[in-house]
């Protein structure tokens, strides 16, 4: 369209007669081919032209009056009251909005028709990547509504069914089924949008001219985000076939590293899946073998301090749960007892601390091991029969197993 300024705003909200800077500026127009953000739906980009002058719109909004106000940048000459502009959205930006605001209102009419009646739409946000609904219902869709309510989708848009907008009575609209978003004010005239027999809605949006222009559509998430209310986030268009050759991709991934084909691949998961707990198993027997071992090498190193056994000892073990193993393990062998272990992994230490229960009166893990962590630059606790902790500095071990048994003889 080709038009002329009516008003140059600059971000002190000035009315301006010209304008040359580099950063935002606001212009409303006689006329406008762009869309204002409204209804979900966000508003075109595009530029604005003429001789020695050229301008990025980066957003549009609606004003009060309805008029729409343009946040321009400029990118070469001087914006001036006296000119004509040519004004050029996007057209590929929009082609993409279309497609996911034409797939939203065959989204809300397959949720009605899949999940029941009650379904009303909470709102939207409608983008040229994505479209987000929201929706009124009492608990998460399942995976079997999720794949019918896309399902009907698609099928629609095979259909190829002519879409067209008519502009009618509020209450003639409301006669013919045509669905309000809930909580929205409306004039006396409303645009309705058809899409064939299959869906009617209030909507002053821009759409396709047939559902096969939206190409396809692909449900990627459902969440709840507040009582009574899920959000379904989905793709259509370049964005859908983008997803999917992603999907596709981490599939054949998938059957490389498993040595498989798309047509076996679950087969050799589940396979896979129980050779790792059948080794699972014969490790963590091995382990225990192997810590039963070095409980016995352990015991020889037992002293007694004020008529309790305590046992110091770095040992090796994998994780915390294989260090708290081969304590457990040492508890068995002994009474009155005081165990403290390390192992070192990583340049980091796992302490744990076992106290025989007869003895938590007078000694507590939890305070212990506080105490000989923080001697190697750490923190830790726990029961007062067992606790843990993880420290930084490897080289202060045996000075704190040397504290412990400080505190033991106090």
């Amino acid at each position: 369209t080709t038009s002329k300024i009516v008003a140059i705003i600059d971000k002190e909200d000035n009315i301006i007669e010209n304008y040359d800077k580099k950063d935002i500026v606001k212009v409303i127009f006689d006329k406008t081919p762009f869309y204002a953000e409204s209804g979900g739906q966000v508003a075109d980009k595009g530029k604005i032209l003429s001789e020695e002058f050229e301008a990025e719109v980066v957003d549009v909004k609606k004003l009060p009056d309805r008029r729409h106000i343009h946040f321009i940048k400029i990118n070469k000459g001087i914006l001036s009251k006296e000119k004509d502009y040519k004004l050029k959205i996007n057209v590929a930006y929009r082609l993409d909005i279309e497609k996911n605001h034409s797939a939203t209102h065959l989204l809300n009419e397959a949720l009605r028709k899949v999940v029941g009646n009650h379904v009303k739409q909470a709102g939207s946000l409608i983008t040229d990547e994505r479209l987000r609904f929201d929706l009124s219902h009492f608990k998460a869709l399942t995976q079997q509504e999720i794949e019918d309510v896309e399902l009907l989708v698609n099928e629609k848009i095979w259909e190829a069914i002519p879409m067209h907008t008519k502009i009618m009575p509020i209450e003639e609209a409301k006669k013919l089924g045509a669905q309000a978003l809930f909580g929205e004010k409306y004039d006396d005239m409303v645009r309705v949008v058809f899409i064939g027999e299959f869906s009617k809605e209030f909507c002053g949006g821009t759409h396709n001219r047939n559902t096969a222009e939206v190409g396809i559509f692909k449900i990627i998430s459902e969440t709840g985000i507040a009582a009574g209310v899920r959000r379904i986030e989905a793709l259509t268009g370049k964005a859908a076939y983008k997803y999917l050759k992603k999907e596709n991709n981490v599939l054949k991934e998938v059957c490389n590293l498993t040595k498989s084909n798309e047509t076996n691949v679950i087969d050799k998961i589940e396979t896979l899946q129980e050779d790792i707990k059948k080794l699972t198993k014969e490790k963590e027997a091995l382990q225990q073998k192997i810590s039963n071992q070095k409980v016995k090498d352990l015991l020889s190193n037992v002293k007694e301090i004020s008529g309790v056994q305590v046992l110091t000892s770095v040992v090796e073990a994998e994780d915390m749960n294989h260090l708290k193993q081969i304590a457990d393990d040492a508890k068995n062998k002994l009474d009155n007892y005081v165990i403290a272990f390390a192992a070192i992994n990583n340049n980091k230490v796992n302490f744990v601390v076992a106290v025989d229960k007869k003895l938590t009166t007078k000694y507590q893990a939890g305070k212990l091991v506080n105490e000989i962590a923080t001697i190697c630059g750490g923190r830790g606790g726990g029961r007062p029969e067992m606790a843990q902790a993880g420290a930084k500095d490897q080289t202060k071990v045996n000075v704190a197993f040397a504290k412990l048994e400080e505190l033991i003889r106090e």
